[in-house]
């Protein structure tokens, strides 16, 4: 018997190391990592756009802690009067969100119908203003209007901001004394607070408006309105910190190895996010790493603001590499992307930051949007761009370019949630202070208007990427894939699991990532590579990249030294083009001198055609198709006014060198145009 028990605790053995071995074997040592951009859990940007902004048809991409609310109870008032409530809180207040509901039959303007101040004292009050230094960063301060197609009901709007507002008092004004009092309602404050901006995460108070016990003063003439509930409803995108305890054994389930974590400026929601999850009790149980965003710009040594200098966001981006979770590669060689430009020299500062800080060069990862643009960076990666996975764009990148690749998966790149409700970056952001009627706002729309991805399709393309990481070891040396996104769900492109009607948690896309990733069943699928046939020119019609965007893959710009940096942006993909959906155009809104083009390499000598279709406005001072050959020699055809397509080509090309250059240049006053399309290089048989 003693016998029989030992031979099958030794078969039990041999089977967890077999089902280990099997649990370990699709990914190959492959570690994979998910974008998490949104900060749930710390307040700012919650609810602005992942969930409570988008109509109910698309309710089913809220994430699993998303709370639909009737909002039972509310503040209103019983006369047409200005009437006020005051709030204090221990420390200063580092951010607000107040939920709102309006009547849609009466008129009424959300810019000026509640007005919020501030006070240190309670007594002398200050309007709220826009956030200090942070004037390129439109994101910290809205109000915004929330409409459901076809719904009959209230009118949602919140009022938020994240920054210090400089008190610890708030004042929250009904200021219309013109239509009716019982509209707009108060359902739910929310208050962030602290002493230091950096902190800002730590102390959240709430009032759901069931009395005025959390208030620290109110006017007469306010009362509890608890009428018609279903008609006031509130989605709250709160996550506390068992929710994110709840999401990192999800990620960890799925085959997730680490999360990329946003590090924004110091004072940002996206840096409170980063400190919230170093709290949370399992946060350790997956890898992390940080990818760098830095919208606003660094202070320069001199001035006096809450912004840092360059230096010290390196030193700081240093003590989240101290951590035992911290993501590595080759010889412990700490891991970060950066979807900033960086220049050589700053690069060059960074990287002895983190040497001085005790630990190995850093192996840097330029996901920039579009195409490289950190020089000197270690590998190239992007931060999204496309519907699953494109072999294409990786191949061009290793192949072409001659960079190292960290590969990355899309989940999804649909943003047509936004579009009842276009959220107020991006677009127009009206001309109040912070506030975004519905009305001024235009849709801030950018990605591939494309269904979302089947589970199928998921699956096919998750295994292809994976297998073009374990199939390239030279060029992913890194051995690494990313996955856009964990949290973008108005972009389509999350994991995390969402709220189903019954209340449920959903999790369809991360148990195909969980097949795919853990189980060890390979999955079949057919590669799919774009055929370029006889023509030298990658990326011809601007189609590769799926969606209109700067720096399309394959091309690159060059501006003169006199202009603006952001002159880079004259060169765009867009929409139109020549028997396609896209086309590149040269146009700018200030005088412009910009090129675009592509080094084309692994040429054979011989007789070529160069040709494009293009259009243009012919107000340029130079408007040209260009190509370079033979280490020298230039030929260009100008282009005139052309108003519909039209295919210019220069021809019976003599190529007796291996590699050439080919593009568009423009030398033009502002806002003339140059578009060109179906591009080709091909050689006369």
């Amino acid at each position: 018997m003693n016998k029989i028990l030992v031979f099958l605790l030794t078969l039990l053995v041999f089977a967890c190391n077999g089902q280990e071995k099997l649990v370990n074997d699709n990914k190959k040592g492959v570690k994979v990592g998910v974008s998490k951009y949104s900060p749930f859990g710390v307040g700012a940007k919650r609810i602005y756009d992942q969930a409570a902004f988008i109509p109910e048809k698309w309710k089913h991409l809220r994430p699993f802690f998303t709370e639909k609310k009737n909002d039972q109870d509310r503040f209103v008032r019983t006369t047409n009067t200005k009437e006020e409530i005051i709030y204090k809180v221990d420390e200063n207040i580092q951010g607000y969100c107040i939920y709102t509901t309006y009547d849609p039959e009466v008129e009424h303007d959300i810019c000026n119908d509640l007005i919020l101040y501030v006070s240190e004292n309670g007594k002398d009050w200050n309007l709220i203003g826009s956030p200090p230094e942070n004037d390129t960063e439109v994101l910290r301060k809205a109000v915004y209007e929330i409409k459901q197609p076809n719904d009959p009901e209230w009118v949602n709007v919140q009022y938020f901001g994240f920054f210090d507002i400089g008190g610890n008092y708030l004042k929250i004004q009904w200021n219309n004394e013109e239509n009716v009092a019982a509209s707009p309602q108060i359902n739910r404050v929310e208050i962030n607070y602290s002493n230091s901006p950096y902190d800002g995460w730590k102390n959240m108070f709430i009032d759901e408006c069931i009395d005025f016990s959390k208030t620290e003063s109110h006017s007469e003439n306010l009362q509890i309105n608890s009428d018609s509930p279903e008609n006031h409803r509130s989605i709250i995108v709160y996550a506390d910190n068992e929710a994110l305890e709840q999401e990192i054994e999800y990620a960890i389930d799925g085959g997730i190895d680490f999360f990329i974590w946003l590090m924004g400026e110091k004072d940002s929601p996206h840096t409170w996010a980063i400190d919230q999850y170093f709290t949370l009790s399992n946060y350790t149980d997956i890898g992390f790493c940080l990818e760098l965003w830095h919208p606003t710009k660094f202070r320069k040594p001199g001035e006096t603001s809450l912004v840092e200098t360059w230096e010290e966001y390196c030193q700081r981006l240093t003590t989240y590499m101290a951590k035992p979770n911290y993501v590595t590669v080759f010889d412990n060689r700490p891991v970060f992307y950066t979807i900033n430009t960086i220049s050589e020299a700053n690069l060059e500062i960074l990287r002895k930051t983190v040497i001085d800080a005790g630990f190995n060069n850093p192996y840097i990862i330029d996901a920039f949007w579009g195409k490289p643009a950190t020089l000197g960076a270690d590998a190239r990666s992007e931060y999204n761009g496309t519907n699953g996975f494109i072999a294409d764009i990786w191949d061009y990148y290793a192949n072409n370019d001659k960079l190292k690749i960290v590969p990355n998966f899309g989940t999804g790149m649909n943003d047509s949630t936004r579009l009842d409700n276009p959220p107020y970056f991006g677009g127009e952001r009206g001309a109040n202070d912070g506030c975004i009627a519905a009305s001024e706002r235009t849709a801030a729309v950018w990605g591939v208007d494309k269904p979302l991805l089947k589970p199928d399709e998921m699956r096919k393309g998750l295994q292809e990427a994976l297998d073009y990481v374990i199939d390239n070891p030279e060029s992913c040396e890194a051995q690494i894939l990313t996955v856009f996104d964990w949290d973008s769900q108005t972009e389509s492109g999350w994991l995390c699991p969402s709220l189903a009607d019954d209340g449920s948690v959903e999790r369809v896309r991360l148990d195909v990532f969980k097949e795919v990733l853990v189980t060890g069943k390979h999955v079949d699928y057919e590669k799919t590579r774009v055929d370029m046939g006889d023509n030298l020119v990658f990326n011809p019609g601007f189609e590769i990249n799926q969606t209109k965007r700067h720096r399309p893959i394959g091309w690159h710009t060059t501006i003169n030294d006199n202009n603006d940096i952001n002159m880079y942006y004259a060169f765009v993909s867009k929409e139109g083009g020549d028997n396609s959906d896209l086309c590149g155009i040269l146009s700018f809104s200030v005088d412009y001198e910009v090129t675009a083009y592509q080094k084309i390499s692994n040429i054979h000598e011989g007789t070529y055609n160069f040709s494009a279709y293009v259009k243009s406005s012919g107000n340029q001072n130079v408007a040209q198709i260009f190509i370079e050959i033979n280490e020298g020699e230039k030929l260009t055809y100008d282009i005139k006014k052309i108003d519909t397509w039209r295919k210019i080509s220069i021809e019976n090309i003599q190529i007796k060198s291996n590699e050439s250059v080919l593009g568009f240049y423009t030398d033009s006053p502002a806002n003339e145009w140059l578009m060109f399309d179906d591009i080709e290089l091909i050689k006369i048989k």
